[in-house]
């Protein structure tokens, strides 16, 4: 990953059609969980091809990334995120 996305919210400013999009990957069952614990997950989305998605909850709020090319682009809640 070339950055990470601090969020200081579980709920940032997110378009509805991402948030859709989104849900959508997880209702059709294109999220799995790769590992997870100690306040950390790793998951792999498949949308068209697998991005691996890591989120960690600290002290100062959730870091967040995914390899996608819109996140690595201009880092922000991308619908393999959300």
């Amino acid at each position: 990953m070339c950055c990470d996305l601090v969020l200081d919210s579980l709920e940032p400013p997110v378009p509805r059609p991402i948030k859709l999009e989104g849900a959508g990957f997880c209702l059709y069952g294109r999220v799995a969980i790769v590992a997870r614990g100690g306040g950390r997950v790793h998951a792999v989305v498949r949308a068209g091809r697998p991005h691996d998605v890591f989120i960690s909850a600290h002290a100062g709020g959730i870091t967040a990334s995914c390899a996608c090319v819109t996140f690595r682009e201009q880092p922000q809640v991308c619908r393999h995120l959300w």
